[in-house]
């Protein structure tokens, strides 16, 4: 299993905080935005995942925004949404997918065959 990092935050702020947090290694790629122009977490998720070498189903991306919900749909993976980020359960209760509330709900939401 790996992971990787899809955010909408600036890429120098992103790696900083990586760094700061010491979990750069915990990761395969870490992707953010390359100005401040808001442009899409859509595309660079897409962008992402065209250089790795799963297939969508083989993908379960974990956020915290309804946003990356859209970003796991376009790339066709599964999602799983935290209520322990951005935003909280009640964003969440009309989208029909798992919410989960610790990390252990996520590891147990992941089944890996």
């Amino acid at each position: 299993m790996t992971q990787s990092i899809v955010s909408a935050q600036n890429q120098d702020l992103l790696d900083k905080a990586v760094d700061f947090y010491k979990i750069r290694n915990s990761f395969i790629g870490i992707n953010g935005l390359s100005d401040y122009y808001a442009h899409s977490k859509v595309e660079i998720g897409i962008n992402w995942f065209s250089k790795l070498d799963y297939e969508p189903q083989d993908v379960v991306m974990v956020g915290d925004t309804a946003h990356d919900l859209e970003v796991a749909k376009a790339i066709g993976s599964d999602c799983i949404l935290v209520s322990f980020g951005h935003n909280c359960h009640k964003r969440f209760t009309n989208l029909d997918i798992p919410i989960c509330h610790t990390m252990n709900e996520i590891y147990q939401s992941i089944s890996i065959g």
